[in-house]
């Protein structure tokens, strides 16, 4: 079976790692995107680095922006490969005896992982174009629009358009939201779970514990 790195990482508000599971050891090892900086989560550019800390603040006081209480960012890489994505989950989970606790999941997700498979399948369960796969392919390396243009000798105006059609068919409105999308299909292994509780904003079903994320990351 195939098997892609996602790497759980658990942190508190202020993004102070307290635990990850093995694929984020690896990943945070190449320090190339995220990584771990005087024991907190960082990422390498500036302003990626303080959109981490705000989401991390934000899920974590219950300021959950869609219907998933999910927060989502990419992480740009040095080396060239596709973005990481990110997605933070508030939750409550005791550390230690003595009362530390884990207020935030930070969900890794590596998108040059066989993004080969990623686009098969997407082309298949989304009827995408073969126009919209190679745009859909270019998200994945973590182009912009102004670059996948370029990279496709095509006008900004028919990226964005073939990025509306493909928005239309996958249901979504962003692109953080379409890399997301593309990397959430079955046979797909996310190694290990802890088992935590997710916390609710106010007027939301009661907190219910889950072994691992049940949402649109979920493998």
């Amino acid at each position: 079976m195939l098997r892609t790195l996602l790497g759980l990482v658990l942190t508190d508000v202020s993004g102070r790692v307290l635990w990850t599971n093995q694929p984020a050891k690896t990943i945070l090892e190449q320090k190339d995107g995220l990584f771990i900086k005087d024991g907190h989560l960082a990422v390498g550019r500036h302003t990626e680095h303080k959109k981490l800390q705000k989401l991390i603040g934000a899920a974590v006081r219950g300021e959950a922006p869609n219907e998933s209480d999910a927060f989502l960012m990419l992480a740009t890489r040095r080396n060239g490969k596709g973005p990481q994505l990110v997605q933070i989950l508030p939750v409550e989970i005791q550390i230690s005896p003595d009362g530390e606790r884990a207020e935030a999941l930070i969900i890794l997700k590596d998108t040059a992982y066989s993004a080969e498979h990623y686009l098969d399948q997407a082309e298949a369960v989304f009827g995408l174009s073969e126009a919209e796969r190679r745009v859909a392919e270019r998200l994945l390396q973590g182009q912009s629009v102004t670059e996948i243009s370029q990279s496709l000798g095509r006008t900004i105006s028919t990226i964005r358009s073939e990025l509306k059609s493909m928005f239309r068919k996958m249901d979504i409105n962003r692109q953080a939201q379409a890399i997301q999308a593309l990397l959430s299909f079955p046979g797909f292994t996310a190694g290990e779970y802890p088992s935590y509780r997710v916390r609710r904003r106010a007027g939301s079903r009661a907190s219910h514990r889950q072994n691992g994320p049940r949402n649109a990351l979920e493998t």
